[in-house]
């Protein structure tokens, strides 16, 4: 009997236990929404800056700016959700010229705002957790400026204005064909369109359909681009794969970058390590020019492909030439470096040749014909 009681004893305790720690794991989660509307002119600026949350831009007919805004807070503690949500608001300041609408916190101590930027700090840490989502119905040619960090943001069209800086979060669009500035940084991006864009780019997987003009530096990152017209580059420890490019000009260093089909220019001054394959060069292409230190080169040409070559190397360069280029006479121009010079035409003849300039210290140049 003793036993008996003992166990019965040992099962309540547990079964206490249990319900207690069912009871401390238990979510205590609250929300409140903030909804606000501002007449827009032409010339308004809409800025939003944000953390924590994701923004959706969606364009809106009507003249005006409108903001739907939910802010969930979640924690084991009810006084704390209490604490946190009561201390989250949206700040909005709005005149003919600007709409600005920012995430704050609320010092009711000594009645003053800080920025969200302080949250980590204070009250949003341990197991709270937070989220400000924004729906922003915005007319589709005014400009829009775009802080967002730990969230993502999602638009569809947008023919104004365009700049963005989004940290740890995902970007899509749909077409941008206004001015866009996009800087990005750990997270994904998938766009259709871009018309005129200066892109910063680090340790993102970034994919774009079409681009008329790109301005990009990039660290780091994963990128894709079917087709872009004009492209100024200044690449670092990226992998690149670009399938059509008319132009291309800017500098690369550890990068791995494949050229699909390269049409009209192509001028990298600056290429060190890492490497650059080029799969096919468009027979009319009107300049290529690359100086390369310690890097791989590879250049695919058509049989009909006519150039005027102007090859600088040094002893240290590995060169992989198809005969008709090999037996081009070769110059020691420089001795102490070890450096030599070859050129010669390739192809057959024509009048628009494409120039050819290829410097290339150390590290490798395959050129094959096909």
């Amino acid at each position: 009997m003793k036993t008996k009681f003992t166990i019965r004893k040992v099962a309540a305790f547990i079964a206490i236990i249990f319900l207690s720690i069912v009871t401390e794991a238990q979510v205590v989660e609250m929300s409140k929404t903030i909804q606000k509307s501002f007449r827009a002119f032409p010339e308004s600026n809409v800025q939003i800056t944000n953390k924590y949350g994701n923004i959706h831009i969606v364009p809106n007919e009507a003249d005006s700016v409108r903001f739907e805004i939910e802010i969930k807070v979640a924690d084991k503690l009810v006084d704390k959700v209490t604490k946190v949500l009561n201390s989250i608001d949206i700040q909005f300041n709005n005149s003919p010229y600007y709409i600005i609408a920012k995430t704050v916190i609320g010092d009711y101590n000594n009645g003053v705002w800080s920025n969200i930027s302080d949250i980590a700090n204070t009250v949003f840490n341990g197991n709270t957790k937070v989220e400000i989502n924004w729906i922003v119905y915005v007319p589709e040619k005014n400009e829009i400026k775009i802080e967002n960090k730990y969230g993502s943001v999602y638009t569809t069209n947008h023919s104004g204005k365009f700049s963005i800086d989004l940290s740890n979060g995902d970007f899509q669009a749909n077409n941008l064909t206004g001015d866009t500035k996009l800087k990005l940084a750990f997270g994904n991006a998938h766009l259709n369109k871009l018309t005129n864009a200066t892109l910063d780019l680090n340790y993102m997987d970034f994919e774009l359909g079409k681009a008329n003009k790109l301005d990009m530096i990039s660290k780091s990152s994963e990128i894709k681009l079917p087709f872009v017209n004009e492209m100024y580059i200044n690449s670092r420890r990226d992998k690149c794969v670009i399938d059509t490019l008319n132009t291309i000009k800017g500098e690369t260093n550890f990068s791995t970058i494949k050229f699909r089909k390269v049409n009209k220019d192509i001028m990298l001054n600056v290429v060190k390590y890492g490497n650059l394959t080029f799969d096919e060069l468009a027979t009319d292409l009107r300049y290529l020019n690359i100086t390369s230190s310690y890097a791989d080169l590879y250049l695919t040409i058509e049989k009909d492909f006519a150039a005027n070559l102007d090859l600088t190397y040094n002893r240290k360069t590995v060169l992989v030439l198809p005969d008709s280029i090999n037996s081009f006479p070769k110059n020691l121009t420089n001795p102490e470096m070890q450096e030599y010079k070859t050129s010669g035409k390739i192809g057959p003849e024509k009048p628009n040749a494409t120039d050819v300039k290829l410097n290339v210290n150390q590290g490798s140049l395959t050129i094959g014909i096909r």
